[in-house]
């Protein structure tokens, strides 16, 4: 039995450089959009914390002069004009990072669409698939929930047992070691199977799970083994993603940086320090930005580029029904068949 996992990992490579090559910038820029948002960039956990002194809300320590300055917000203690605007901050980017996630569930189906047609091009597919990202979306919201009254759930537990509840944890491990398998296989292939399938069914995140379901039980094993291979991929993907990131960095640091320090070093001359460091802060954030920009079109792109293509080719192969590839297919056996040609 042919493992289809393994067959793909070559042609997902030829497939990837079919795709980008010749290079051109405007395609490269136009994939960078979209890897920035399909491959997590735009995770957003928020994870606020307030300290309120040494008591809860309405009793602590007696209150102290006005802190206009807002120094309360570095002392620990908030007043009630600081909280709300710490409450106001949070909500809102509570909403931006909701809306960027939406937005990324959309591009998911996008991202499909441009390998499959190999035609980069946002403009047009995304309103096509709004309504299946919002599906998509609100999946995955609700599995967040989950796991996050779980742990919450959790927390409380052991507050309220005095600690007590580690030892139940501690010998739940291996469960929850197999839970949290269970919530990755599940968003994973919810990723690279459903969103396939929900664009060949025009149909939902629910409805492409029930389309998608029997060809997982009949075929488990070449699933299985796709699993196994992506998490190793998933692992040399991050290794070099965090390589090719440093590597966009430090040569761009070389210019940013003399010029953060020029600047510095002005406002030291016309003896305003604070300017002379919001300049260079305004320069390493240029730079940051920078990096982003060049490690995503440079380095993620391709990355995503390749794990999606061989996603696809798997569940093609896998599952003819959900093939989305089937003239990349083609080229790639006819470039197959010239290269033993040739060989002969």
């Amino acid at each position: 039995m042919p493992w289809h996992a393994l067959e793909a990992l070559d042609d997902a490579l030829t497939a990837t450089r079919e795709f980008l090559l010749p290079f051109s910038l405007r395609r490269w820029l136009t994939l960078a959009v979209v890897a920035f948002f399909v491959s997590g960039a735009t995770a957003f956990e928020p994870s606020p914390s307030f300290s309120f002194g040494d008591g809860a809300v309405g009793g602590g320590p007696e209150p102290g002069p006005p802190d206009p300055a807002g120094i309360g917000l570095f002392t620990g203690e908030l007043t009630a004009s600081q909280l709300q605007l710490l409450v106001a901050l949070v909500a809102v980017l509570l909403i931006v990072g909701l809306v960027l996630a939406y937005v990324a569930t959309v591009l998911e189906f996008v991202f499909v669409e441009i390998l499959r047609d190999r035609e980069v091009q946002i403009r047009g597919r995304f309103g096509r698939y709004t309504d299946a990202g919002a599906s998509l979306f609100l999946f995955r919201l609700a599995v967040g929930v989950v796991v996050l009254s779980a742990v919450l759930g959790v927390v409380a537990l052991v507050v309220l047992t005095g600690g007590l509840f580690v030892i139940a944890l501690v010998l739940l491990s291996p469960a929850f070691l197999l839970v949290g398998v269970g919530l990755w296989l599940l968003l994973a292939f919810t990723a690279d199977f459903v969103v396939p399938a929900m664009i060949v069914e025009e149909a939902g995140v629910v409805d492409g799970w029930r389309a998608f379901w029997p060809e997982l039980r009949a075929e488990w094993r070449q699933y299985a083994a796709y699993a196994l291979a992506r998490i190793v991929l998933g692992g040399v993907a991050g290794v070099v993603a965090g390589i090719g990131f440093v590597a966009a960095g430090v040569p761009l640091g070389i210019p940013f940086g003399i010029v953060a320090g020029g600047l510095f070093l002005i406002g030291q001359a016309i003896g305003s320090s604070a300017i002379g460091l919001a300049l260079a802060g305004a320069v390493a954030a240029l730079w940051l930005i920078a990096v982003l920009v060049v490690g995503t079109t440079f380095v993620q792109v391709p990355i995503q580029t390749y794990l999606r293509y061989y996603s696809l080719l798997v569940l093609g192969a896998v599952s003819p029904a959900f093939d989305l590839l089937a003239d990349v297919r083609a080229d790639l056996a006819d470039a197959s068949d010239a290269s033993d040609a040739s060989d002969r």
